[in-house]
């Protein structure tokens, strides 16, 4: 209805209240088929709408913001975010909303939800916008592992020459300038424990044996001091 609200004369607002889908799983598929044809929002928005999916805690606006620009097939770097944090809903149009109470991100609708986590659409066809378990978990594993493998989060604090405490703290807070560090750090593991072998196995590997890992022990272990 607010498609045809939009409209600015009868002959178009008629054509729109004739097109009004039957059903919400067609005006879902009808909304990510529209946002397939912007290639670069379509990846932003489907990563967005995973995240809400299968995060682990809340997501607030700036967390959602990185997460959903985090390619987990290509080295992430600062050039990669969006200008404002808020053209996340312009991606997500009518599918997101901001909680005013709680102050985070959240689908619009609990139907939103029921549609990606359908194989099959109301008719019996496949859902084109599925997303499974483990896919889902796949996904946020790996953007985890590939922020943390971005060139500010590589270098270990503790290797470095510094000689006064409160320069230490200044080198670690700025790690977790960017509130999704907190994810990232603290939260791929319970993802990880969600998946199979197969889908496991390969980038945890490359992760444990690779340059961010100690980087990334490093901040594990500070929830400990």
């Amino acid at each position: 209805m607010k498609e045809v609200g939009s409209k600015n004369r009868d002959s178009a607002r008629r054509e729109a209240l004739n097109n009004i889908p039957s059903g919400l799983d067609e005006t879902y598929v009808r909304d990510l088929d529209r946002l397939k044809k912007v290639h670069d929002d379509f990846d932003i928005g489907l990563r967005a709408l995973t995240w809400l999916l299968y995060c682990n805690r809340p997501l607030r606006l700036s967390h959602l913001a990185t997460a959903a620009v985090i390619n987990p097939e290509c080295a992430f770097s600062k050039d990669q975010r969006l200008d404002e944090d808020e053209k996340i809903f312009d991606v997500c149009r009518s599918l997101i909303y901001i909680n005013l109470k709680t102050d985070v991100v959240e689908f619009s609708h609990i139907s939103v939800r029921e549609f990606l986590v359908s194989s099959k659409l109301s008719d019996g066809s496949e859902n084109p916008y599925y997303r499974s378990v483990a896919e889902g978990n796949a996904l946020l594993m790996r953007a985890c592992f590939m922020y943390l493998a971005s060139p500010p989060l590589i270098p270990i604090v503790s290797h470095l020459h510094i000689q006064l405490e409160s320069d230490l703290l200044t080198q670690l807070r700025e790690k977790f300038r960017d509130p999704f560090t907190f994810y990232a750090v603290y939260q791929w593991p319970a993802h990880a424990q969600l998946l199979g072998p197969s889908d496991l196995t390969p980038h945890s590997v490359e992760f444990l044996t690779g340059d961010s890992f100690p980087a990334w022990r490093e901040l594990w272990e500070l929830k400990d001091i």
